[in-house]
């Protein structure tokens, strides 16, 4: 199965091949409105899975809080009303006389819908159980998109084969150029599954093997257990341990392993109440002495409170307790908080407060903080309003200590949204009055059946003279063309010197491109296609160092044009009733254009391709 083709320039290549093999296999037309609608649903599954595991990993084991957690919430609840609906459409569809490649068509986009939906739902289970995981039944029922405050209810037994999976067996070969060259054999070996006990426990797997190139050669080697339980009462129980291996060939510092285990539970305490706990214990150790080795736990607990749906009260508390070498990375967290909701389905009001205390080792002690967070929200079907304020006080250095007033308005169309977020910063030191600053943010996403449009906007304004304001913008604009989308991109990054400006300053520049994205299937094929192009002017003041001294000074201004391309091709065409052929491509090309007279020690241009062809046997037993 290894592919022995030239990489760099066969990347074009495989990405044509895999539009001739969709095209070849188009000889006859699906029932396009329920296949498409399946396919839409999956892609928004999709989204919204990876928007929860996003905004969870970004908090880095911190609990969800706020708006945040009422984020991730409607996150789940629109997930878990999508998986519903997929199950009714795709019913229909099999129960039909459909000819057997629709049918895998059919049973793949099912398949990942479900595989969406279960991993958000353990990634919750493990990362925040303070998110109640309202079932894909009553939310669907509901017509709801945000009944997340509802009590946590058992996941309802999945009807089916005992055993369901998969087993992935792809070879290839990968490189990449920059700073060092490197180039090897590309692996991905996996297995995952989920065997059902009985209706009311199930035990999953995930282990695999990947070695490929990112900047160096590197293998990683995986391995994950879970069991989850429904208990007598309404209760959950979900517990899991898992190991990983990862080994750089170039770099002998970033081989480590890591090691983590743990479990929740989740059990009514009468018709009112409701306690949740989930704790689990984590480790990192680095093959080289005086690595960043450290070992810590985290535990957090919580009632709820309330004998509806309509007044709920949350007490809890969250902690993580780390120890190293390392000072900074030795520290005890507590955050006791309450939270408080009122109203129903779609329209309901929110308080939060919570007060977190952060403590690290003796030498990095001037991280320690306290922290009072205090928020007020108003959600209805179509908007969430919210404002917040955080008083952040560093014990051991009161310069970095600072207010922060926030506020946020987000609204939801179908599928356009739009959100604006505006923070200040005020710091309560006097002396660094130079450093408070306005955030403003603004997303917009319109989607419709035939054009779509996004924009990005950042800025920071800062509350004293002698500061460059900040300004970012990125945004697409295109059609719709069957399932791809297809127009122009582009960005611009501004200093803005409110006393001098000029757009041909050091640090400016702006970029334009296009982009090609399409997510289909056609009769047996299951596509996904990207590629972007952009081409950017950007203006750097020429440099020149001193050697024996290192001071650097700044000439005049020249101007560079660095590029970059990406693309991204996978398609996946079933063979048999049990086994698809996969073929996954990615090639990006960066010219940084670069030299010594702008940059120390440059390095002009960055390129990485990989291509990897094999097998996936799904299991059903």
């Amino acid at each position: 199965m290894t592919l022995s083709v030239s990489l760099r320039s066969s990347a074009f290549a495989v990405v044509a091949c895999l539009v001739v093999l969709v095209a070849a296999s188009a000889s006859s037309a699906a029932p396009l409105n329920d296949v498409s609608r399946l396919q839409s649903l999956r892609e928004d599954a999709r989204r919204d899975y990876g928007a929860i595991l996003a905004t969870l990993k970004s908090l880095d084991g911190a609990s969800p809080s706020g708006a945040t957690a009422e984020f991730v919430a409607a996150a789940w609840s629109r997930l878990a009303a999508n998986a519903d609906a997929a199950e009714r459409v795709a019913q229909g569809l099999l129960s039909d006389q459909t000819d057997a490649a629709t049918r895998s068509v059919v049973t793949e986009e099912l398949s990942q819908i479900r595989r969406f939906h279960n991993l958000a739902r353990q990634f919750l289970a493990r990362n925040a159980p303070e998110v109640p995981l309202t079932t894909a039944t009553s939310v669907a029922a509901a017509g709801s998109t945000t009944s997340a405050a509802a009590p946590s209810r058992a996941q309802p037994a999945i009807r089916g084969p005992r055993f369901t999976g998969q087993l992935r067996l792809q070879l290839g070969s990968s490189s990449f150029k920059g700073a060092t060259e490197s180039s090897q054999t590309a692996q991905d070996f996996g297995v995952t599954g989920r065997y059902r006990l009985s209706p009311l426990s199930s035990v999953s797997l995930d282990v695999g093997r990947k070695s490929t190139v990112k900047q160096s050669a590197y293998t990683l080697t995986r391995g994950r257990v879970g069991f989850d339980r429904t208990l007598s009462g309404g209760g959950t129980l979900n517990a899991f341990a898992g190991v990983a291996a990862y080994k750089d060939d170039v770099l002998e510092r970033s081989k480590h392993n890591d090691m983590q285990f743990g479990g929740r539970v989740s059990y009514p305490l009468g018709q009112s109440a409701r306690v949740l706990a989930d704790g689990d214990f984590s480790a990192r150790n680095y093959a080289v002495d005086g690595g960043n080795d450290y070992s810590g736990a985290r535990l957090n607990g919580k009632i709820r409170l309330g004998s509806s749906a309509a007044r709920i009260v949350d007490l809890g508390v969250s902690s993580r307790f780390q120890s190293s070498d390392i000072s900074s990375l030795s520290f005890t967290r507590l955050a006791p908080h309450v939270n408080f909701r009122s109203g129903s389905g779609q329209q309901y009001f929110t308080a939060r407060a919570e007060f977190e205390n952060m403590s690290y080792a003796e030498d990095a002690s001037s991280n320690d903080y306290s922290r009072i967070h205090g928020e007020l929200a108003w959600v209805n079907r179509d908007a969430r309003r919210s404002l917040a304020v955080v008083s952040k006080n560093y014990t051991n250095n009161t310069a970095r200590s600072n207010i922060r007033f926030k506020g946020q308005l987000s609204k939801r169309t179908g599928r356009s949204s739009s959100r604006l977020a505006a923070t200040f910063v005020y710091h309560t030191n006097a002396d660094e009055g130079i450093t408070n600053y306005l955030d403003v943010r603004s997303d917009i996403y319109a989607n419709k059946s035939a054009l779509f449009a996004e924009s990005r906007l950042f800025g920071r304004a800062w509350m004293a003279d002698g500061r460059a304001h900040r300004a970012e913008w990125s945004g697409a604009l295109g059609f719709r063309v069957w399932k791809i989308k297809i127009g122009p991109s582009g960005g611009v990054k501004l200093n803005i010197d409110p006393n001098d400006f000029a757009f041909e300053s050091d640090g400016n520049s702006w970029r334009a491109g296009g982009r090609v994205v399409g997510n289909f299937g056609i009769k047996r094929a299951v596509v996904a296609l990207s590629a972007r192009y952009e081409y950017t002017t950007a203006y750097r003041d020429v440099i020149s160092i001193d050697r024996s001294t290192g001071l650097i000074t700044r000439g005049a201004l020249e101007t560079r044009h660095p590029t970059t391309l990406a693309i991204n091709g996978s398609v996946r065409v079933p063979v048999s009733r049990d086994f698809d052929v996969r073929v996954d491509v990615r090639q990006y090309d960066v010219n940084l254009d670069l030299d010594d007279t702008i940059s120390i020690n440059p390095i002009s241009n960055r390129s990485q391709t990989q291509i990897l062809a094999g097998l996936v046997y799904r299991i059903a037993r």
